[in-house]
């Protein structure tokens, strides 16, 4: 065996301890978080990972490098196919954003106060103007009494001083610190 072989095989041994690692990662860092620790059973859907590592390695061994590349590119489209279809969708359909649209889908005095969670421009396609101060949140929400407004946690008392607002969603955000909250006015 010479020495580019050598490091070859180093390098792809390396590869598959990563590709064994990626499923037993993803099910310990959806568990651990709170907000998704429902969607842990998606480590099931990296499975072609590692078995396209065992694969390669078949391969390898027997010196068929044609098919060590045949089975690694079938095993990254299968991974990722896998990912975009099955694992992806179901941790995003967790986040506030995807939870809280039916609330604000047909809102039309929307507005939110100094931060929110840039995918509901997205998700909801169209702007959602920014209130940056108390007194122009106070000013805004007795010109539209029945608005809702989207912000951080953080800001809960200074919302609530604005006007005579009720908490209807707060939900903490996908692999992150912010809480997301939305207000509308009390009845």
């Amino acid at each position: 065996m010479n020495v580019s072989s050598k490091k070859v095989k180093w390098a792809y041994g390396f590869y598959t301890i990563l590709a064994f690692l990626i499923p037993a990662v993803v099910y310990f860092g959806l568990k651990t978080d709170l907000t998704v620790h429902k969607a842990s059973s998606v480590w099931f859907w990296f499975i072609p990972v590692p078995i396209g590592a065992v694969i390669g390695w078949y391969f390898i061994r027997r010196n068929e490098i044609s098919k060590f590349i045949l089975s690694m590119t079938l095993s990254f489209i299968l991974s990722n196919f896998l990912f975009f279809e099955k694992a992806y969708p179901r941790v995003y359909g967790i986040n506030p954003v995807a939870g809280s649209l039916n609330i604000l889908r047909n809102q039309h005095d929307l507005v939110y106060y100094k931060m929110m969670n840039p995918a509901y421009i997205f998700n909801l396609q169209r702007l959602v103007p920014a209130i940056q101060s108390q007194l122009s949140l106070s000013l805004y929400l007795k010109e539209h009494p029945d608005a809702k407004v989207i912000s951080r946690k953080q800001f809960q008392k200074e919302i609530q001083a604005a006007g005579d607002m009720v908490l209807v969603f707060e939900q903490k955000d996908t692999f992150e610190s912010p809480i997301t909250v939305i207000y509308e006015s009390a009845p």
